[in-house]
């Protein structure tokens, strides 16, 4: 990161898209029957803990878009007692949710205007993965929240691996690389270059992932990550990731917030 880049003053983001549309496939498997974002940890569903991590962190307005079960899910969260004061949230269905995750991103297109978190519904994260981003601009691509405490990662094999060179910038990402120094908590800072790349992949093939993105980003040299630090995240996708979540939520005292 250059000098300049350092100096510039970031500005707050407010908004965060929230991907829920998934089938789940995993973790229902594993004996939870309910649409994953409603999967419980330590008493409350994995979409609310994201949503209080983020509000924390200064979002106030959520972009939620669902896909399988979407009006359960929307049922069980609007007017939940657990989230905070003050949110809004906003309902975008994707009936094409069995296609690529990209799909998804774009469905929330135009309930988003300039940046905004890009954050998955099954993942639970600290109040610090989004402040380590909001004190980092995407300078008109993405910012990646990374781990760079790679013998901590409970779930290695499954973990999105990324390889980063000397000014942050992502050289290379995916779960098969060789040579990595972080991993991708699933918690970025988008810019609307993100949308505009999506879209020109779904006119070609009719379909796109988020994956599409951040590669075509990476190589425009746009994608940077920020570290987290010390915070606490994990993705929750079956049964041993979800006993885990609930082992380290109980030493918490059940709860992720400060």
């Amino acid at each position: 990161m250059t000098h300049a880049e350092t100096q510039r003053p970031a500005t707050p983001v407010h908004t965060a898209v929230i991907l829920a549309a998934g089938f789940g496939s995993r973790i229902r498997a594993d004996g939870h029957p309910q649409p994953k974002p409603l999967v419980e940890v330590a008493g409350l569903p994995l979409i609310v803990r994201g949503i209080q991590s983020a509000h924390a962190a200064g979002v106030h307005h959520f972009v939620i878009v669902v896909g399988f079960s979407g009006e359960v899910v929307r049922a069980a969260i609007e007017g939940h007692p657990a989230l905070p004061a003050g949110v809004t949230l906003s309902w975008v269905p994707n009936p094409d949710f069995a296609l690529a995750n990209g799909v998804s991103v774009l469905k929330a297109r135009p309930h988003v205007a300039g940046e905004f978190f890009l954050m998955m519904a099954d993942h639970l994260v600290e109040p610090a993965v989004f402040e380590c981003l909001q004190a980092l601009p995407p300078q008109a691509g993405l910012t990646l929240a990374v781990d760079r405490k790679i013998d901590t990662i409970f779930d290695m094999d499954d973990a999105t691996k990324v390889a980063t060179d000397a000014e942050g910038r992502i050289v290379k990402i995916g779960k098969k690389i060789e040579t990595f120094d972080a991993i991708d908590t699933g918690v970025f800072r988008c810019a609307p270059a993100l949308f505009e790349i999506l879209a020109e992949v779904f006119t070609a093939r009719g379909d796109t992932s988020l994956s599409d993105g951040v590669q075509a980003l990476t190589a425009r040299g746009t994608a940077r990550v920020a570290d987290i630090g010390g915070a606490f995240w994990q993705d929750v996708d079956d049964g041993a990731t979800h006993a885990y979540a609930e082992q380290v939520l109980a030493a918490r005292g059940g709860t992720l917030l400060r």
